[in-house]
């Protein structure tokens, strides 16, 4: 979610996976204050340091019928999640009659962005819980491969969701090198009545096919 706005009003807006920006919602901001303690992000699990600007917010329906709706051009400062808005008027570029979250391209096909992880439609996220097997991760920066397992209750989502939080995932060469962007694709998915250890002994197969230990970021 993106922030926009003055002490009184913001903006709520997200990044489609068109790279579109879509108006959420209009928020009144009843409380603005600096933390005096550190505090965990609910959403990225990251921790907030002390001095940081938080909001109290409650939502309002001035704009509830453009909720969704409202293609917005957010301009080059793409990372300038929170503006002021008496000072960045923003133009309208679309007003949609629906929102529909793109089409699912199948679980073979589909792509995901670790990096940019919490702009997959939610339709995609239920569809990746629902499956379990071996999945491939790419750093963005140079191409190298890791192979891992997904056959918790959260299927390739949970996996995929760790990695954007702490960059690792849980392991262990991942967590020698700095924090990397990856892009994660489904190499294999297993019967839904698979085990944990037919899952994994999958993965070592496709490790083995890939080379991913002696070429790659598989420890073991």
């Amino acid at each position: 979610m993106i922030w926009l706005g003055d002490e009184s009003d913001s903006w709520r807006v997200g990044i489609t996976p068109d790279s579109d920006t879509l108006f959420v919602a209009l928020y009144e901001i009843t409380d603005l204050k600096r933390l005096t303690e550190s505090v965990v992000d609910p959403l990225t699990g990251q921790t907030v340091p002390i001095g940081n600007a938080i909001h109290t917010t409650e939502h309002r329906d001035h704009l509830a019928a453009f909720e969704q709706l409202l293609i917005i051009d957010w301009g080059s400062g793409e990372r300038a999640w929170r503006q002021r808005a008496y000072l960045q008027n923003k133009d309208v570029i679309a007003i949609r009659h629906n929102f529909i979250d793109p089409t699912f391209p199948g679980y073979r096909s589909v792509i995901c962005e670790i990096d940019r992880i919490e702009e997959t439609p939610r339709t995609w996220r239920n569809l990746l819980q629902s499956v379990q097997g071996v999945y491939l991760l790419v750093c963005k920066e140079t191409g190298e491969q890791y192979v891992g397992a997904a056959y918790g209750n959260q299927g390739f989502w949970g996996r995929w969701w760790a990695y954007s939080l702490d960059g690792h995932g849980g392991n262990a060469l991942l967590k020698a090198r700095a924090k990397r962007a990856y892009t994660a694709t489904i190499l294999e998915i297993t019967d839904s009545n698979a085990t944990p250890t037919e899952i994994i002994n999958a993965e070592a197969r496709w490790k083995q096919k890939l080379g991913s230990r002696a070429h790659g970021l598989n420890a073991n």
